[in-house]
């Protein structure tokens, strides 16, 4: 996004630069990308891979022992 030809589609600031950059450190969204289900989930899921992990194994052995 930083290097878009349109200025219109560039970062308005270097705060907002920042910001994106902090976010992608913390594995949260960043802005410059568009914001779909998959990439918010697939974000989510590297944030909290040990609980999506722990949650599934869970369900896996309740079903299980059914």
């Amino acid at each position: 996004m930083a290097m878009r030809k349109e200025p219109g589609r560039r970062y308005a600031s270097v705060d907002q630069l920042r910001e994106d950059i902090q976010r992608r450190f913390e594995g949260l969204p960043v802005l410059a990308r568009e914001d779909s289900l998959v990439y918010r989930a697939s974000r989510f899921l590297r944030r909290h891979a040990f609980v999506v992990t722990a949650a599934a194994a869970v369900m896996i052995s309740i079903l299980a022992a059914l």
